[in-house]
């Protein structure tokens, strides 16, 4: 659980350097924490964004380094902000509209892969990974 928290953190943080703002425009389901979350870690990341060179120092106490977002994927249930996706497998972000049921491990999903982890982060945001 801690490592995984870890991995939710760094992931936070490279999708506000590389895409808050977008983030911030966009209206996806359970948005508004996210929404209010994003200030705070736009300050913390301030420092990297002045200096580079401070990203190791910054992300090393949370995880591996160079994670991204790479793609945000509005479905007509959720939207997925994907940080990593290789084949059917995917981890990334799953952000719900309020009352949509949370999706459960070893749950096909759409595109035929099924859900291996699914963690709740905050209300209607979940850290999911497929096979």
């Amino acid at each position: 659980m801690r490592t995984a928290f870890r991995t939710q953190i760094l992931l936070l943080f490279s999708w506000t350097l590389s895409c808050g703002a977008a983030l911030r425009a966009a209206e996806v389901p359970g948005g508004e924490e996210l929404k209010k979350l994003l200030p705070h870690l736009e300050a913390t990341c301030a420092v990297v964004r002045e200096n580079p060179a401070m990203w190791p120092y910054r992300s090393f106490p949370y995880g591996p380094l160079g994670l991204g977002i790479s793609a945000l994927v509005k479905e007509t249930s959720a939207t997925r902000a994907v940080g990593v996706g290789i084949g059917d497998n995917e981890s990334g972000l799953l952000f719900l509209p309020s009352g949509t049921a949370v999706p459960k491990v070893g749950e096909t999903r759409p595109g035929g892969n099924k859900y291996e982890i699914v963690e709740k982060v905050s209300a209607n945001v979940f850290y999911y990974e497929t096979s």
